[in-house]
């Protein structure tokens, strides 16, 4: 079974990008890790995920900085960096499903009362997580990459 969870923190707001099989968002995931070291020092890493969803009502809730729990399919997908330099390798999500993380996103203006897919404000000040995006498509191949 190949099934992932991430929390974290989108690095810049979502983007829209034309596939083969229609529009798709995609956005970049920085998922924080903190431990201490053999010498006793805390040390924090930020590993990126790079994730991909089926367009829908949720676009504007994701804004840099946004708070977010993704589940879905990884995969490692191998980029050339510089010339005569090793490859580099990625993690890519499919997401299928998507929960906004603590309190109201931003929008960058308008009603402060927009309803998406039926979550109201109001719920989505709430500290429990919104569960605002579920795939419906269990096909492989839908989205690019």
């Amino acid at each position: 079974m190949n099934k992932s969870q991430f929390i974290g923190n989108l690095a810049a707001d979502a983007e829209v990008i034309q596939g083969a099989n229609g529009e798709f968002v995609k956005f970049r995931l920085g998922v924080n890790d903190r431990h201490k070291n053999r010498a006793g020092d805390v040390v924090e890493t930020t590993e990126w995920v790079n994730c991909t969803m089926s367009k829908n009502a949720v676009l504007p809730y994701l804004v840099k900085g946004k708070e977010v729990l993704v589940e879905g399919r990884i995969r490692a997908e191998v980029y050339k960096k510089k010339e005569g330099a090793e490859p580099g390798v990625a993690l890519c999500l499919r997401v299928l499903e998507l929960h906004l993380l603590g309190g109201k996103p931003t929008t960058g203006g308008g009603d402060s009362s927009v309803s998406t897919n039926g979550v109201t404000d109001q719920a989505m000040s709430k500290p429990a997580p919104v569960n605002l995006y579920r795939s419906q498509e269990e096909e492989e191949g839908d989205l690019p990459f």
